[in-house]
């Protein structure tokens, strides 16, 4: 149950930042009710497709039941480096993802010092593309070289997002 807690805190994560939409959510919790013996949230989660898109995240804060997201953090953000390298999401959805982790991902202080990099790389990318301060190459090099060392936790989600 652990690694299905982890999972839910990634789509959590995943769905909060537009990374993937609700309907993969509902479908990963079809896939569970089908295959695993879980608790009644998964129900809910399931049925969570003519709910509000806050209830759906609800429901998988709660079957991650944990108020920090650091792991499911790491994961995101070694996913979406990897993503960006590989050209499957643009530069500025790369920045968005970033600012959206941030915002949806820290639950308390320390998760927000722990992660202010975010913020300070969300805004240079802002300020650069504003022409107000400094250019969008070297903070585009720079939120590379930050978030290289989350890219071990990507393996993690091998199996995670269900495929179409």
């Amino acid at each position: 149950m652990k690694d299905l807690k982890n999972k839910a805190g990634i789509y959590y994560l995943a769905v909060a930042t537009g990374y993937i939409g609700r309907s993969d959510v509902i479908r990963w919790a079809d896939c569970c009710i089908e295959h695993l013996d879980v608790p009644y949230d998964f129900i809910e989660l399931s049925l969570s497709g003519s709910k509000s898109i806050e209830d759906t995240l609800s429901f998988l804060k709660t079957i991650y039941g944990k108020n920090s997201f650091v792991t499911p953090m790491y994961i995101m953000l070694g996913l979406i480096r990897s993503d960006f390298i590989k050209q499957k999401i643009s530069e500025n959805d790369f920045f968005t993802y970033i600012f959206r982790l941030y915002t949806h991902g820290c639950m308390s202080d320390k998760d927000v010092v722990e992660f202010s990099f975010l913020d300070r790389l969300s805004d240079g990318y802002y300020l650069a593309t504003e022409g107000i301060y400094g250019n969008t190459e070297c903070v585009v090099q720079e939120a590379i070289d930050e978030l290289k060392r989350f890219e071990e936790y990507k393996s993690y989600l091998e199996g995670v997002f269900l495929e179409e």
